[in-house]
């Protein structure tokens, strides 16, 4: 069954990018001739994304790539869903925050009231969106997150994925897996974006709260987007051509993946 079909029998989608629409830099195939599709159909698109930034940004990226603003409604990011948080000023993220992230990423900052400083010494908690450059690895930024540790801050994770992946294999690390080493270093984290529930809510809202059992998640990340669905009782498709390609072992099936990391998706798909 291909994904259109499945589609039919849905009014409203939840919709991942990395994986799904595009790798970070290109779209996988016969995502537009989808995306048409799915509009010509009447349906309702949202994208919900674990992106560490504004959603606007991610309307622009999807402009250059010839993705029509009037095929979806809008979208919720992990970083738009945390200044809506941070803005209600929540303890125990108040006060003086270090920024852990890529600074293109920073447009969303002067939304809040929380006061950006340049050390972990000065700060209060930990704003964690990503490594601080492209490529990095958990030993270049080691020493800040063991002094943050030391000083027992509280981490506020706004992209809880650990890793995506280039449609060339290439695997780029994220601030879940910062925010895992917080954790095994005794640091308290708590986490906005996909598989926790604030930002389902808000993507539903976002939808008209439409009925669940009419609305379906489409992601290729097991562990955030297909357990989000499960967690927020709406149906899922797990997309096998994003993350599942680096790590599926041997002759394991995509079922059999899901199944080993205790998820379960309604369909299961190799792409849009």
């Amino acid at each position: 069954m291909n994904f259109l079909t499945i589609a039919e029998n849905y009014d409203a989608f939840l919709c991942d990018l990395w994986g799904v629409i595009h790798d970070g830099d290109e779209l996988y195939d016969g995502v537009l001739e989808s995306l048409e599709a799915l509009h010509a159909m009447g349906k309702k698109l949202l994208f919900l994304s674990n992106a560490p930034r504004l959603a606007e940004t991610i309307f622009t990226r999807m402009d250059d790539m010839g993705v029509k603003r009037e095929w979806y409604l809008g979208g919720m990011t992990s970083g738009e869903g945390a200044v809506k948080y941070l803005q209600q000023m929540p303890e125990p993220f108040t006060g003086k925050y270090y920024y852990l992230g890529l600074e293109k990423d920073t447009g969303m900052l002067p939304l809040i009231s929380q006061t950006r400083v340049g050390s972990v010494d000065e700060a209060d908690f930990i704003l964690n969106g990503n490594f601080e450059a492209l490529g990095q690895t958990y030993p270049d930024i080691q020493s800040i997150v063991e002094a943050a540790a030391a000083r027992k801050l509280p981490m506020l994770c706004i992209n809880p994925d650990m890793e995506v992946t280039k449609m060339d294999g290439t695997q780029i690390l994220c601030a879940g897996l910062i925010a895992e080493k917080y954790i095994e270093l005794g640091g308290q984290v708590e986490y906005i974006g996909k598989p926790y529930p604030y930002v389902f809510e808000l993507g539903m809202q976002m939808l008209g709260n439409p009925s669940k059992d009419r609305v379906l998640m489409i992601g290729d990340n097991v562990l955030t987007d297909i357990k989000g669905g499960n967690v927020a009782g709406i149906d899922t498709v797990f997309i096998t051509q994003g993350i599942l390609q680096n790590q599926k072992s041997g002759e394991q099936t995509a079922q059999e993946y899901c199944v080993e990391r205790g998820v379960t998706p309604t369909h299961i798909v190799k792409s849009l």
